[in-house]
């Protein structure tokens, strides 16, 4: 609900997901509702290779200081694009989809957890990926077995996909470990820096913030921290609406 690309203007977002959380009042009101969106957010599908790129500038000093940092290369081949053209979209299998459809087949049962940040379409699309090749046939009590055992899932900021499809009664028994388990938990910049069970003691809040961190972290200690948007640096991001400009606001 909070990104999504569109196709080109072939559909609005009322036409492929009924049920939407995408809010106009986050599009500062550009359209009358937020069906009528074409695209919202977009965002370029090539910026995590940006992201590896700065991180590969730094891997050398990196793994001098620990050799068990991944490498570049090993980051690309696992990186995929997944359902990103309407919020809630699982019509089309994606190179992400397929990602997660592997890793969930493959034979090593460790728990295997999949975190949604805004959305659980890819692995709705994974997932139904599976039934549809599986269920009716003699292999499909394994698969069930196997997926309700391995899967974990994860969310924040979830849309309605999950209520809207049907992933629930195709694998019943499906392991959900919480809504924000892993973002509002233990570590979490909202929980420490905010008042909540989590806040930390005044005398630690100033290393919380952008003023510190700035300086302790983001200047002058190589290209990929350089290239980090902090929460209250006093940069805004060209294009945000207001409300996500948390550079500025937060």
């Amino acid at each position: 609900m909070y990104h999504f690309n569109g196709d080109n203007g072939q559909h609005t977002l009322g036409e492929i997901t009924p049920n939407f959380r995408c809010n106009t009042q986050h599009c500062e009101h550009r359209v009358e509702s937020a069906a009528d969106l074409t695209e919202y957010r977009p965002v370029d599908p090539t910026w995590l290779g940006s992201i590896v790129d700065y991180y590969e500038a730094d891997y050398q000093l990196m793994s001098k200081n620990n050799p068990n940092y991944p490498t570049p290369e090993y980051i690309r081949s696992i990186s995929k694009v997944g359902n990103i053209e309407f919020e809630g979209d699982y019509r089309f299998e994606t190179e992400g989809s397929k990602l997660i459809e592997d890793l969930i087949m493959e034979d090593d049962m460790r728990p295997l957890h999949i975190q949604h940040w805004g959305g659980i379409n890819t692995t709705v699309r994974a997932l139904y990926s599976i039934y549809e090749q599986y269920h009716g046939t003699p292999e499909w009590e394994k698969v069930l077995e196997k997926v309700v055992a391995k899967v974990r899932f994860r969310g924040s900021g979830e849309d309605n996909c999950r209520a809207d499809n049907k992933i629930d009664e195709m694998f019943p028994g499906l392991q959900d470990l919480g809504y924000g388990q892993g973002f509002f938990s233990h570590g979490s910049f909202f929980a420490a820096s905010y008042n909540s069970p989590g806040r930390v003691a005044d005398e630690l809040q100033p290393y919380l913030h952008a003023d510190f961190i700035l300086d302790a972290y983001k200047k002058g200690h190589g290209k990929l921290p350089s290239e980090i948007w902090l929460m209250g640096e006093g940069r805004a991001i060209y294009g945000e609406p207001i409300i996500y400009n948390y550079g500025l606001i937060t």
